[in-house]
């Protein structure tokens, strides 16, 4: 095992394990290994060819770099990338990464999405996947990205919409629109560790709309298509409250600044 790979499944067993309780954690590690290809391709060719970019040349920031997956793929497209990260850890990860592929590890910069370092219309697009329910202040932090972008550039957020009935990081069917005392009693019940549950902003597609309208950019959210038919189970409750109250298990959100 690589000096890399063996920080990854360091980093990933204290996450998915000891943090998450995940059963599966192996399995999990061992896509992490490959997270490139596996989480950061799909979706990134997906939003390029979505809004017609081409990103060979383009200045780009990912907020909440994890451990490097788009980071390293947006270079390998030929990009201008550049990342920030809170976790030490998973900084130290990503530059390691960067310098096997020659680059610049200074691109990588600890710190937090409400104050980036980073001067006005740096970036012609800024890319946040599943990271503002983690941040301190959600307003805060997407007012900081849209003043780093170009007028003229992209801004794309993903996140859970925690009116749903899944959880994604605990990856389990929970009523999340429920007070957090509840939801910490279901997975106490359930065995589960319920101190990362705290850690999470309850964000929603409602509470982005009322920031976004504040803001000088053209902002949509992307539904995708319902599925032939609907699963058994209790993923039909996801499905009844996304076709019935029009709220999805996840938000994409595709904001160009005016």
């Amino acid at each position: 095992m690589s000096e890399i790979d063996d920080a990854m499944s360091q980093y990933y067993q204290a996450y998915y394990r000891d943090i998450l309780g995940l059963s599966d954690f192996r399995e999990r590690i061992e896509r992490r290994l490959r997270e490139e290809e596996i989480f950061a391709k799909p979706v990134i060719d997906h939003l390029m060819n979505f809004i017609n970019v081409d990103v060979r040349s383009k200045k780009i920031l990912v907020i909440g770099a994890g451990t490097g997956a788009e980071f390293i793929y947006f270079h390998r497209l030929g990009a201008d990338c550049y990342g920030v990260e809170p976790s030490a850890e998973g900084c130290s990860i990503i530059r390691k990464k960067a310098e096997i592929q020659g680059i610049d590890p200074s691109r990588i910069i600890q710190g937090g999405a409400e104050k980036l370092p980073f001067t006005d219309q740096s970036f012609d697009l800024v890319y946040c996947f599943t990271v503002l329910e983690h941040v301190n202040d959600v307003r805060q932090s997407i007012d900081e990205a849209v003043r780093v972008t170009k007028k003229g550039g992209y801004l794309y957020f993903n996140m859970p919409d925690y009116r749903q009935w899944w959880e994604g990081h605990y990856k389990m069917n929970l009523p999340m629109f429920l007070p957090r005392w509840l939801i910490r009693f279901i997975l106490v019940l359930r065995g589960r560790n319920p101190g990362f549950l705290y850690t999470l902003n309850m964000v929603n597609a409602k509470q982005i709309k009322k920031i976004v309208r504040r803001l000088s950019v053209d902002a949509f959210m992307r539904y995708p298509a319902y599925p032939d038919s609907f699963p058994n189970g209790w993923v039909r409750v996801q499905y009844f409250i996304q076709r019935n109250f029009g709220i999805e298990p996840n938000q994409e959100w595709i904001i160009k600044k005016k």
